[in-house]
């Protein structure tokens, strides 16, 4: 989203970009991580604090760096983003928000899509979450159609398919 610190200022180990700036990213989104005063070297990004999602490498002039990594498939909410260097280990939270990924993005009428949802509720023991999707602008008085539906897993994720329907041309929100 292109938040970049103000001359003169450095975010701190744990800063919440959530809380500070509205921070969101989505799954299987790009994250631009950049970087000053590590310890020169090699640099590990980890996801939550295991998931090794990248790499970098800190330079000797400024321990600058960066480095471009993919948001890893997980449940919406805050998440841990950690960099070490071997030496220190530094912390920052974001945002996931459900995310969902249209498989083809673009088509004609009569088109098979496949839908993929990630960073949705998970089911509890009181709750079964259902995703459903709706095609909006159907016609040209804006008219709505629901053309699919899943129930998520445990891991907030579905996949469903649908057609596309009988619609005006141009660009549709599903």
């Amino acid at each position: 989203t292109g938040v970049i610190n103000a001359d003169g200022y450095l975010f701190g180990n744990t800063t919440n970009f959530y809380d500070l700036y509205g921070v969101y990213v989505k799954v299987k989104g790009d994250l631009i991580i950049a970087g000053m005063w590590f310890h020169p070297g090699p640099l590990t990004i980890l996801w939550d604090g295991t998931t090794n999602i990248g790499t970098a490498t800190a330079n000797s002039t400024h321990g600058f760096f960066n480095v471009t990594v993919q948001v890893p498939i997980t449940q919406k909410g805050l998440h841990d983003v950690v960099i070490d260097d071997g030496k220190i280990i530094f912390l920052f939270k974001i945002y996931v928000i459900p995310t969902l990924i249209l498989v083809p993005d673009e088509g004609r009428v009569g088109t098979l899509v496949t839908a993929y949802g990630y960073g949705f509720p998970a089911p509890t023991t009181d709750y079964v979450y259902n995703a459903t999707l709706w095609w909006y602008n159907v016609d040209c008085n804006g008219t709505s159609k629901a053309v699919a539906w899943a129930l998520t897993n445990t891991n907030g994720q579905f996949t469903t398919t649908f057609t596309v329907p009988h619609t005006i041309g141009g660009t549709h929100d599903v």
